[in-house]
């Protein structure tokens, strides 16, 4: 039994992957386990996997149970995972040494179910930005804008009824939504700037336009809001989306 779950899903991600990997693995917090969930890579994923898994007994590789994709992936890692506390890092992210340690020292501390924190977006040209998140983050606010990211979360999974991801667009969104909506719960950010998430290089404006619906989707049948108010918070979300990713 381990006190940390970490989440990892992961797709063709042979040239990122073993980074990530050697970030969580030099954390300075021991207590994990790193659960993988291989979602039918077809380059060299899996066997880069392997090769961790005959080094350290803490790294865990897992059948996909679920539909493809992420939130299927994730969903089959956290069947298998074994820690109170799950926390996630996507197979192209990286993670600084005291991440965990300073983040599971926050939520023991204060008896938080769910917490977040800053990061810094980078991508291979050299550019690189602080995402500041705010202290606080309620259901409220996710419906405005997403200052969750994915990389920097940590839960407590005794605090929850349900602990996975919706199978809809946007899912790691609309699974803060649901972790908030139907309960008190309140996510809460560790201090330091801890984490470093690799942004893609796709088209800002095109990648909005396609975001549109889902966002749409997951306001409607996710969060439960109303026609008005989902265009609403539709405007607000696609506009501070604009500026959060802006170079």
């Amino acid at each position: 039994m381990f006190e940390v779950s970490i989440i990892m899903p992961a797709f063709n991600a042979e040239k990122t992957i073993s980074e990530s990997i050697d970030s969580v693995l030099a954390q300075t917090f021991t207590n994990f386990e790193l659960v993988i969930c291989d979602d039918s890579s077809t380059d060299k994923t899996r066997q880069l996997i392997n090769e961790y898994l005959a080094k350290d007994k803490r790294v865990r590789l897992v059948s996909n149970l679920y539909a493809n994709g992420a939130a299927g992936a994730r969903n089959s890692c956290i069947f298998e995972s074994s820690g109170r506390y799950i926390a996630f890092l996507d197979s192209d992210d990286i993670w600084l040494p005291d991440k965990l340690k300073v983040q599971h020292e926050f939520m023991k501390s204060n008896g938080y179910a769910l917490t977040h924190g800053s990061y810094e977006m980078f991508d291979e040209s050299g550019f690189t930005k602080i995402i500041s998140a705010p202290h606080k983050i309620s259901f409220k606010d996710l419906l405005r804008k997403c200052d969750i990211g994915c990389l920097s979360v940590m839960f407590d999974k005794t605090k929850f009824d349900d602990i996975f991801f919706p199978y809809c667009p946007k899912e790691d969104y609309a699974f803060w939504l649901k972790l908030t909506k139907n309960s008190d719960v309140s996510s809460f950010s560790y201090i330091g700037v801890l984490a470093r998430y690799r942004k893609q290089s796709t088209s800002l404006s095109s990648s909005k336009i396609k975001e549109i619906p889902k966002q749409w989707y997951v306001l409607r049948f996710i969060a439960g809001i109303n026609r008005t108010f989902s265009m609403f918070y539709l405007f607000t979300y696609c506009f501070n989306g604009i500026f959060k990713h802006k170079k």
